[in-house]
C-alpha cells in the first residue's frame, strides 16, 4: 500500500488544453502532498466501434484500473467522442472512483466549464457591434460541450430578440480538428453572415483561413469570436476574440475535491471570462478600465506596493499561475517602476534581470505581452499625469524599459529556438539509435540510451511475457507481471538483471510524486510500458519517442521471426542445418571449465523401405516422428535436422553420469511415440555420440562429430543385424 494517495489523470495528446489539465493536476498534488500519475494514451476519437476503444496506446488506460490509483481524472471529450452510451460504457469499465471533466453524469462527481456567461457575453457583444445574422460553429449535437454553448448561444439571441435561424447552425464531426469540408460550404451558402461564434479556438483557426481566401476583413467585414483562449488566440492575425475557459484551473479544482477527505459525489462548475480583441473590432477593452483605476491610486496616494499587487493582477487577468514565485517576481517589477524617483547606476542591470525572469517561453503561456505593455503604457501615463517633476526621468526611464523589453523578449526567442533546435537534435539521436534495432544491439539497451540522450532523470520498460491484442473477441485480462528490461536511475542506465515486477505494485518502487504511464505499441500490438518522470511540458518528445520504440519492437519481432525462420527445419519445427551447426559454435564459446558438450547424431532406421511401402507422406510422418522422440528425450537440449533422415542433439552438462540415461530416455519416448501414433510402420532411431570440454580445438571438434557420425553408423549396422536375424 503506498503511503501518499495517488492521483491520476488520462491524457489523450499532448495538446496544450491536455498541458494546462496535467499542470493544474499536479499543482493539487503538489498542494495536498500527493502523487500524481500521468495516463497517456491515443484517446477513442478516431474509433466507431466501442469494442475498438482498447487500441494502440490504450493499454495506459487500463493499467489506471489496476495501479493504486485513488481518484481518477477522466476529461471525457478528449478522451472518447461518441455517443452518450458508448462514453457510459466507457467510463463504467473502470473500479476505481472517477472525476469527470467537463462532463456530467449524475453517478460521477465532476469539474464543468460555466460556459454560459462568458459565451452570452461574446455573442452579446457581436450584437451590440450591429450583427444580426451570427452564425454558430460547433462539434456533434450530442457532445456536452456543444450543447452547453449553443445554449448560451440561443439565449443570447433570445436576450436581444433575435429569432433563432437554424440555418445559420453548422454541426462538425468533431470540435478538434480542422473540419474545412464541412465549415468552407457552410460559409460560402450564407453570404449574409456578420458574425461568427465557434465552440472552440481549433475551429475559429479554420475560420480564418476561410475568410482570408474569401477575401473577408475580420473584424470589419465579419466578426469572429471563439470558446477557449489558449497561447495562439493573443497572436493570430487579428488577434482572435475569446472565452477564457481555463483548463489548468479546470483540473486543479478537481484533483483538490478529490484529494480531500471526503466519499461524497461533488459537481461544481468552473467560471469563464469572455476576452474581448480585434477579431470583434474592439481594442484591448482593458484600457478604459486599467486608466480609471490608476488615475484613482494617485489621486487618493495608494501605495506602491497595492498599486503593484492590482497591476499584477490585471497582467494575470483570470490566467491561473500556480507559481507565486512568477508573480512575486511581476509584484517586485511593477513596484521598482511606480516608485523608482531617481536612476540608480545599476537600474539598467536590475531592469535586464528582472525582466529576464519574467519575459520566459514558460510563462509567456500566462502572460500576454500585448497586455504586459498596455500595463506599462498606461502606468507611465498616470504618473506622468500626477508626477510633471519626472518628466525628464520618466521619459528616459519609459524608453529604456521598453527597449530592454525588446531586447529581453528577442533573448527569449533565441534562447528557445536553441533549446528547440538542441532538443530536437537530441531527439533525432535518439531516434535513429532506437531504429539501430538491426545493428545487433539489445533493443532494450538502445532504448536505455535514447532515454539518457533526452535527459530522462528516471524511466522503467517493462515488457509483457507476451504481445497483447486488444482487438480480440474474449475479456481483456491484463497482465499481472511484466520483466524489467531498462532501467534509468537518476540519469544513469541500470543493470535490470531480466526482473519481474507486479503491475498492480509498480508504481511504488517509482521515485518521485511526479510519472507519466505509457505503453509500447505498434498497430494492435501491445509490447509493454514505460514509466518516466519526464516533465509535462515536453511530454511531446516522450510520445515521438514512444512510436518509435513500438517501430523498434515491431522490427526486432518481424527480424526475429524471419531469423527463426531462415534456421528452422519447415517439416520438422527443430533447426535445420544451418541452425543446429549455428547453436553449436554458441555452445562451444560459452562452455565454462567444468561443462561438458555431447554431440549425438541420430539416424531414423529404414526411412527408404517406409517411403516405397507407404509413400512419402508416410515417410515424412515418420521423420517428423524421430524429431517428437529426441525433443521429448532431451527437452532443455538442442535438436536439429541435420538433413533427410539424420539429426544432431547438442546437451551441455557438468555431469558426465548422464550418459547412461541416453538410450533409455530414446526408448522410452519411441514406446510412447508408437503407443500415441498406430503407425502400420516403426519409428526407430540410431544414435552415436561424442563428447569434448572448453579446451577442445576446431579440428578435434570436426573429429569428434565425426566420430559421433560413425558410432551412429555402427549402431544402426548392428541394429539392422539383429533384426535381420530376428526375421
Amino acid at each position: 500500500m503506498h503511503e501518499k494517495k495517488r492521483l491520476g489523470i488520462l491524457i489523450e495528446t499532448t495538446d496544450e488544453y491536455n498541458l494546462e489539465l496535467i499542470r493544474g493536476a499536479q499543482a493539487a498534488a503538489d498542494e495536498s502532498d500527493a502523487e500524481l500519475v500521468v495516463f497517456t494514451g491515443t484517446g477513442a476519437q478516431r474509433r466507431t466501434h466501442f469494442e475498438d476503444f482498447l487500441n494502440k496506446n490504450n493499454m495506459a488506460y487500463d493499467y489506471a484500473n489496476i495501479a493504486g490509483i485513488d481518484q481518477l481524472l477522466v476529461p471525457v471529450s478528449n478522451i472518447i467522442l461518441g455517443s452518450h452510451m458508448t462514453t457510459e460504457q466507457f467510463l463504467a469499465r473502470y473500479d476505481i472512483p472517477l472525476i469527470t471533466l467537463n462532463y456530467y453524469n449524475e453517478h460521477y462527481s465532476s469539474v464543468m466549464y460555466d460556459a454560459g456567461k462568458g459565451v452570452i457575453d461574446e455573442v452579446s457583444f457581436m450584437i451590440s457591434k450591429g450583427c444580426r445574422h451570427i452564425a454558430f460553429i460547433g462539434g456533434p449535437a450530442d457532445r456536452q460541450g456543444t450543447k452547453a454553448r449553443f445554449e448560451a448561444y440561443k439565449m443570447a439571441l433570445s436576450y436581444h430578440h433575435i429569432s433563432l435561424d437554424f440555418s445559420l447552425v453548422c454541426h462538425c464531426a468533431n470540435y478538434t480538428s480542422y473540419n474545412r469540408d464541412i465549415i468552407e460550404p457552410f460559409l460560402k451558402a450564407h453570404p449574409e453572415i456578420d458574425g461568427i461564434f465557434t465552440v472552440t479556438d481549433r475551429l475559429a483557426y479554420c475560420v480564418y483561413d476561410i475568410l482570408h481566401d474569401l477575401k473577408k476583413n475580420i473584424g470589419k467585414d465579419i466578426l469572429v469570436g471563439s470558446f477557449d483562449d489558449d497561447s495562439h488566440s493573443a497572436y493570430t492575425n487579428p488577434p482572435l476574440a475569446s472565452v477564457h475557459g481555463d483548463s489548468a484551473l479546470l483540473a486543479y479544482l478537481a484533483g483538490l475535491e478529490a484529494l480531500a477527505p471526503h466519499t461524497d459525489i461533488f459537481h461544481s462548475t468552473v467560471p469563464t471570462t469572455f476576452v474581448s480583441r480585434s477579431s470583434l473590432g474592439a481594442y484591448f477593452a482593458m484600457d478604459d478600465t486599467l486608466s480609471e483605476y490608476l488615475n484613482q491610486a494617485y489621486r487618493n496616494h495608494c501605495d506602491a506596493d497595492e498599486i503593484a499587487h492590482v497591476l499584477t493582477i490585471f497582467l494575470f487577468d483570470d490566467r491561473i499561475v500556480f507559481d507565486n514565485v512568477l508573480k512575486e517576481e511581476v509584484t517586485t517589477f511593477f513596484r521598482k517602476v511606480i516608485s523608482i524617483q531617481e536612476m540608480p547606476e545599476n537600474f539598467h542591470q536590475f531592469l535586464f534581470v528582472q525582466l529576464g525572469h519574467i519575459i520566459t517561453f514558460t510563462n509567456m503561456k500566462f502572460i500576454d505581452i500585448d497586455r504586459f505593455n498596455a500595463i506599462l503604457v498606461a502606468l507611465f501615463k498616470a504618473r506622468l499625469q500626477y508626477e510633471p517633476d519626472q518628466i525628464p526621468l520618466l521619459t528616459a526611464l519609459q524608453n529604456d524599459l521598453f527597449n530592454h523589453i525588446i531586447l529581453s523578449y528577442s533573448a527569449m526567442a533565441a534562447q528557445n529556438s536553441t533549446d528547440y533546435d538542441e532538443d530536437k537534435l537530441s531527439l533525432n539521436i535518439s531516434s535513429r539509435i532506437t531504429m539501430g534495432v538491426n545493428q545487433g544491439q539489445s533493443i532494450y539497451d538502445l532504448i536505455a540510451e535514447s532515454l539518457t540522450i533526452m535527459n530522462v532523470k528516471n524511466a522503467m520498460l517493462l515488457v509483457f511475457p507476451e504481445k497483447i491484442y486488444f482487438n480480440r473477441e474474449d475479456d481483456f485480462i491484463p497482465p499481472s507481471m511484466a520483466f524489467l528490461k531498462a532501467h534509468i536511475k537518476d540519469g544513469k542506465p541500470e543493470k535490470t538483471l531480466n526482473t519481474f515486477y507486479s503491475l498492480d505494485d509498480l508504481l511504488n518502487h517509482f521515485p518521485g510524486n511526479y510519472k507519466t504511464v505509457s505503453t509500447i505499441s505498434f498497430n494492435e500490438e501491445q509490447y509493454g510500458i514505460l514509466l518516466t518522470d519526464y516533465p509535462y511540458e515536453k511530454l511531446s518528445d516522450i510520445e515521438f519517442l514512444l512510436s518509435q520504440f513500438g517501430t523498434a519492437f515491431y522490427i526486432t519481432g518481424i527480424l526475429e521471426k524471419l531469423n527463426i525462420q531462415s534456421i528452422t527445419d519447415e517439416l520438422t519445427g527443430v533447426f535445420n542445418r544451418r541452425g543446429i551447426l549455428e547453436k553449436l559454435d554458441e555452445t562451444i564459446a560459452t562452455l565454462r571449465f567444468d561443462e561438458f558438450a555431447y554431440i549425438l547424431f541420430a539416424d531414423l532406421d529404414r526411412l527408404k523401405k517406409i517411403n516405397d511401402q507407404y509413400g512419402h507422406e508416410a515417410g515424412d510422418q515418420a521423420i517428423i516422428g524421430a524429431a517428437s522422440i529426441l525433443t521429448n528425450a532431451f527437452p532443455r537440449d538442442l535438436v536439429g535436422r541435420i538433413g533427410g533422415d539424420e539429426f544432431m542433439v547438442i546437451i551441455k552438462t557438468r555431469y558426465p553420469a548422464f550418459i547412461k540415461t541416453v538410450d533409455d530416455r530414446i526408448v522410452t519416448q519411441s514406446e510412447n511415440f508408437a503407443l500415441e501414433h498406430d503407425y502400420p510402420f516403426t519409428v526407430s532411431i540410431a544414435y552415436g555420440m561424442s563428447v569434448f570440454d572448453h579446451n577442445a580445438t576446431p579440428g578435434e571438434i570436426k573429429h569428434l562429430i565425426d566420430n559421433a557420425d560413425s558410432f551412429m553408423y555402427e549402431s544402426k549396422k548392428r541394429h539392422h543385424q539383429l533384426m535381420d536375424e530376428k526375421l
